[in-house]
């Protein structure tokens, strides 16, 4: 949604660009280790799908915002 409105010309980046850049890392961690006993009961439906991408373009290329986890998840859904 934040990427659409900002081609259409209103930047969301702004306001809900640290939370996506915290949400996208916190969920592709997990995609890659499985999540801690403590969410969920440890157990989660693991498959995020390519939705990293569009995201981590967004936050990481483009913006410049550090995020290994997504940038790892990614990278392995692009290969």
């Amino acid at each position: 949604m934040a990427e659409t409105t900002r081609i259409e010309g209103v930047d969301l980046y702004p306001e809900v660009g640290a939370r996506l850049q915290e949400a996208l890392g916190f969920h592709a961690s997990y995609e890659q280790t499985g999540p801690p006993s403590w969410l969920c009961g440890g157990t989660v439906k693991r498959g995020l799908g390519p939705i990293t991408e569009v995201g981590y373009n967004a936050m990481h290329n483009r913006l410049g915002h550090p995020m290994p986890n997504t940038g790892a998840k990614t990278a392995r859904q692009l290969s």
